[in-house]
Formats: structure tokens, C-alpha cells, sequence
């Protein structure tokens, strides 16, 4: 009680603990998470056939990674064969429709054991408004 950051949680809304409150913080933190996702559609050859599918991704600006500003997802969504030069990466994000044409300079990583990719996203992609993802997840901790 009297707490003004704290909300009544129902239901039908988001859970914490069995129903506890959850704070505007940590609405505003998931907001801003989900500002930071999109759709990668794609298209694999699975027993000879094509396959189109599509997967979440997320923007995020790195510090004291090769690239400031990247794209993720899973391996298994893009691997080596899809981030190869020439290759175009399709995106959807609050509801604008994106391609992100991998070339010579664009600069790659994936990593099949780890399950992870990583697209570097250059100022002239349009992109950089929805990097909300705090950096300091991805500091390194070593």
C-alpha cells in the first residue's frame, strides 16, 4: 500500500510471483523489449523441398562487441548459408516491412553449438529508433 510505482496486477494481466503487483519499471523494461523484436521470414531447403517460415529476431546496440548495432536470432532461423553475401534478410517490425541485403561489408557471426546470429545493421537501414534493449545485458562479464 501506498506505494505509487506499484499497479494491480488481475488475471488477465501480467503475473509475478502467483499474482504479486509488477511495477511500472518493470512494464516499461518489457515494452521495450517487445519495441525491440521483429519478424525474420525465411526460406530453408528441407528434404529437397522449400520451406518458408518465420521466427522472432531483436535489434540491440552492443558495447564491446565487433559492431554497435546488430540483429538476433537463433541459428537455426539463419545459419551460415542464409547471412551469405548477396543474400537478402526479410524483416517485419511495428507493422513496416524491411530487407536487409547481407554484403561485402556487412559484417556476420553465427554460431551453430551456441544457436545464435548476429547481423550487423548500418545507420542507412532505417533501424537504429528501436535498438531499446539495455547494452549492459550484454556487457562482458569476463
Amino acid at each position: 500500500d501506498g506505494d505509487k510505482d506499484e499497479i494491480e496486477v488481475k488475471t488477465e494481466g501480467i503475473l509475478k510471483d502467483q499474482g504479486s503487483p509488477v511495477s511500472k519499471r518493470e512494464i516499461n523494461e518489457l515494452l521495450k523489449m517487445e519495441r525491440s523484436m521483429c519478424k525474420i521470414y525465411f526460406e530453408k531447403i528441407v528434404d529437397k523441398k522449400i520451406k518458408t517460415g518465420k521466427a522472432t529476431g531483436f535489434f540491440c546496440k552492443i558495447d564491446n562487441f565487433p559492431i554497435k548495432y546488430g540483429l538476433f536470432t537463433n541459428n537455426h532461423v539463419l545459419d551460415e548459408n542464409d547471412i551469405k553475401v548477396g543474400k537478402t534478410i526479410n524483416i517485419e517490425y511495428n507493422n513496416e516491412k524491411k530487407k536487409i541485403k547481407i554484403d561485402e561489408k556487412r559484417r556476420t557471426y553465427t554460431d551453430k553449438k551456441l544457436d545464435y546470429t548476429c547481423i550487423e545493421l548500418y545507420e542507412s537501414d532505417n533501424i537504429k529508433d528501436y535498438f531499446e534493449i539495455d547494452p549492459i545485458l550484454f556487457k562482458n562479464k569476463n
